[in-house]
């Protein structure tokens, strides 16, 4: 009997199998195979230099940090990566700032993306999602700046908030029927999308998912379905694109088809104004900060009504000056960095009340 080198195909560890047999079973993931097949997959993966793409096996700990089925960080240098198949989670902040990788394939048995999983990748120019994934976390993929094209999965029903947010050569996104509610500022700054075509699933749009884009075109495949929309769609864009969909609709939701009318939010005023977004890293960490330390005291009670009282007149009056944001953002900088610190989360929030 000679034993050779192999490589699983389903988990990737390093076997030796019998190659005078035709088959065998993985003693890792107990998969069955067939001997050439396996023996063929080491000789490809073991002949890719890791300086270009890292393929998981067994003594690559220092690539992939795991714990159990969730990757945790990814600390290699590879432009290309392969995820390792026996992963099903993407851990938040799990690629985030990596400014090397150009591609990432994600492997069918991924089922979840956590918040910012990709988050400043810089030169992330492709990324293959299975349609296995079924929920991808606020800012997923916010200032992945070489992004061009995207396609979601299947089983997405939500587009999460800023996901896309800072993507400025994002050109080509395919929203595909199953998706349910789009959230606040999902495409902020996307300049360079120019069409997009919302799927007939479509029930709820919330914010201003389109901040600061220039669509030259949208399409609704059947806008009646849409039961609410809490924000306008184009605010702060340079035109109100060609909007494709019923009459029925545009009557109905006319006055959120616009470039200048701002749905105001009941709340955080002026960590809004600072901040350009009701829904951001910041602006969750002090409405976490509202709703669950001062609510919890009456004169924490009383100084959130102070503020509301207040705030909105001072937005209204000062709001587009330099010297009101600066001021107020070096102030409200250090607060957040120190809730932060004990321990009030930055993740995407919905208000208490």
């Amino acid at each position: 009997m000679g034993l050779v080198a192999a490589k699983c195909t389903q988990c990737g560890a390093n076997i030796e199998v019998d190659d005078s047999q035709e088959t065998g079973i993985c003693k890792y993931c107990g998969t069955a195979f067939v001997t050439e097949k396996v023996i063929n997959h080491f000789e490809v993966t073991n002949h890719i230099s890791n300086s270009v793409i890292n393929i998981y096996n067994s003594s690559d700990e220092n690539y992939f940090e795991t714990s159990a089925h969730k990757l945790i960080s990814y600390k290699g240098e590879a432009e290309i990566v392969i995820v390792p198949t026996h992963i099903t989670v993407i851990g938040e902040m799990a690629f985030s700032g990596n400014g090397k990788i150009k591609k990432i394939i994600l492997p069918d048995s991924i089922t979840e993306i956590e918040s910012r999983a990709f988050i400043n990748c810089k030169n992330l120019k492709e990324i293959v999602i299975p349609d296995s994934v079924f929920m991808i976390g606020a800012m997923a993929f916010g200032n992945c700046e070489n992004l061009k094209s995207i396609i979601l999965p299947a089983k997405l029903r939500v587009v999460n908030v800023n996901l896309f947010s800072g993507c400025t050569a994002l050109e080509k996104i395919l929203l595909q029927d199953g998706i349910i509610a789009i959230k606040s500022e999902c495409f902020e700054n996307c300049i360079s999308l120019k069409e997009i075509t919302i799927p007939q699933s479509v029930k709820k749009i919330e914010g201003y998912p389109f901040y600061k884009c220039n669509l030259n075109k949208i399409v609704f495949e059947n806008a009646d379905n849409i039961d609410e929309i809490t924000g306008s769609l184009f605010y702060m864009s340079d035109k109100i694109p060609d909007v494709i969909a019923s009459e029925n609709f545009k009557n109905k939701f006319g006055k959120y088809l616009s470039i200048e009318e701002k749905i105001q939010n009941n709340g955080c005023y002026i960590a809004t104004c600072v901040y350009g977004s009701y829904d951001c890293p910041q602006v969750w960490t002090l409405r976490r900060f509202r709703d669950y330390t001062l609510d919890a005291t009456w004169y924490g009670r009383a100084l959130i009504k102070r503020y509301y009282k207040i705030s909105p007149a001072l937005v209204k009056w000062f709001g587009e000056t330099k010297w009101f944001k600066n001021f107020w953002k070096s102030k409200l900088d250090k607060m957040v960095t120190n809730l932060n610190n004990k321990g009030v989360k930055d993740t995407y929030y919905n208000d208490k009340y």
